[in-house]
């Protein structure tokens, strides 16, 4: 393939999940590039072929990588492997994409600019990709990887593998251009690891950007009233509905949800619709079966995006669920919690986050403990409260959403990239 000559600023978005638009749950990357073209900008986004949670590979062949656009954003996907419920094949998926992108660079339009949605430290060679072609790289952290290993004890803190990784995260912040991270104490972070230039490390903090993920809620609500779903239960105002929408893995901690359901089926008004697909989904099926746990129903393995804002608006209460570790101190980014802040209806979460948007901005309720029984005196301390309160939980939730609307995001990301 020859490579393509423009007069244009380049930049290029790499992130290893980056789906199509009709299957990706977040839309960021997608929403920004579609903005940056309007501006003048063109873009591509490079990802792997295999949707992330869900079956499905755009590739079937021994084809490398394909390319596709959608509204002028230009894709590439290159070939990854299955790797569903496979830690050690994901994690060499995203080795081998970032080897890729390094060994294909050529064959695509040369970047000004290098974004990178970091997988610390298994897709390094998007760094050096990026330095190859003298662009000027930014990273981009949704996830603090490796420390998100070691907080949910799935590597020892001093295990060799995991000092090494922090080592490559350090340089590659030390070597960006820019630093943009979702969780609003990621400056925390960098302070406790003494990283910072102030601290005698080798991070300018300068470069470092907080902006969060959001909602497109000109979107959201053109969906809500467009596509829709028939679900007795779902559409049934008699009943009180408690709903979880997203992947149901072991970070997901989705038991506790049920254990707590378990304790509610003397209220036969509350049920809990639970949407998603995941590694622990047969597990809570079972435990539900064994113990006649009827208030509580399985529904979709997969939600078409475009549903989803049908699904949550039509709920009472909608469900933010996770396993306590100690990452969550520096915040969360969560695609789904500003989905459930645009649905306009109370959130309740069973535990408590650094910079907690739901405590913020009052959205919701989080348990005072991360037992089955505080989870359900939450859940059940929204179903009683009166209009007034219940709706202003509603409320509160609609102009939270408004603070993170990628229109406004948008201006904050755009500010950066016009100083590379």
């Amino acid at each position: 393939m020859d490579t393509i000559v423009s007069t244009k600023k380049n930049i290029w978005i790499v992130c290893v999940n980056a789906q199509p638009p009709e299957y990706d749950t977040h839309l960021r990357h997608y929403i920004f590039a579609q903005k940056l073209v309007k501006n003048g900008y063109n873009v591509t986004i490079f990802g792997g072929s295999v949707m992330h949670y869900k079956n499905i590979n755009l590739i079937q062949d021994n084809t490398p990588f394909i390319c596709r656009k959608y509204d002028g954003v230009s894709y590439v996907f290159f070939k990854t492997l299955r790797y569903q419920n496979s830690s050690i094949k994901r994690i060499w998926g995203i080795f081998f994409f970032s080897i890729k992108l390094y060994l294909n660079r050529k064959k695509f339009t040369r970047p000004d600019i290098v974004i990178h949605n970091l997988r610390v430290p298994f897709d390094f060679f998007v760094y050096h990709t990026a330095r190859k072609l003298k662009a000027k790289y930014v990273t981009e952290v949704w996830d603090l990887w490796p420390e998100s290993f070691t907080a949910f004890g799935l590597v020892k803190k001093y295990n060799p593998f995991i000092s090494i990784a922090y080592k490559v995260e350090k340089y590659l912040y030390t070597k960006s251009d820019a630093m943009i991270f979702t969780m609003e104490g990621a400056f925390e972070y960098l302070a406790d690891k003494k990283w910072r230039l102030e601290d005698g490390g080798t991070i300018n903090m300068q470069k470092f950007n907080y902006i969060n993920n959001g909602i497109s809620l000109s979107k959201f609500n053109e969906d809500k009233m467009t596509y829709t779903i028939d679900d007795e239960d779902l559409l049934n105002k008699e009943l009180f509905k408690v709903v979880y929408l997203g992947s149901i893995s072991y970070a997901n901690n989705l038991m506790l949800l049920i254990k707590a359901a378990e304790k509610l089926q003397d209220i036969k008004n509350i049920v809990f619709l639970i949407y998603g697909d995941g590694s622990d989904r047969e597990l809570l099926i079972n435990y539900c079966e064994k113990n006649s746990i009827k208030n509580v129903f399985f529904k979709e393995r997969w939600v078409d995006i475009k549903y989803v804002p049908f699904i949550l608006s039509n709920s009472s209460l909608n469900i933010l669920n996770y396993r306590p570790n100690t990452i969550f101190r520096y915040g969360g980014s969560q695609g789904k919690l500003f989905q459930y802040l645009a649905s306009g209806k109370p959130i309740c979460s069973n535990l408590e986050m650094g910079y907690d948007i739901v405590k913020k901005y009052n959205a919701g309720i989080i348990a005072e403990s991360t037992t089955p029984e505080d989870y359900a005196k939450a859940i059940i301390k929204i179903y009683n409260m009166n209009v007034k309160e219940y709706n202003n939980l509603c409320q509160n939730a609609l102009d939270a959403a408004k603070e993170f609307d990628f229109d406004l995001l948008f201006d904050k990301f755009f500010n950066i990239i016009k100083t590379l």
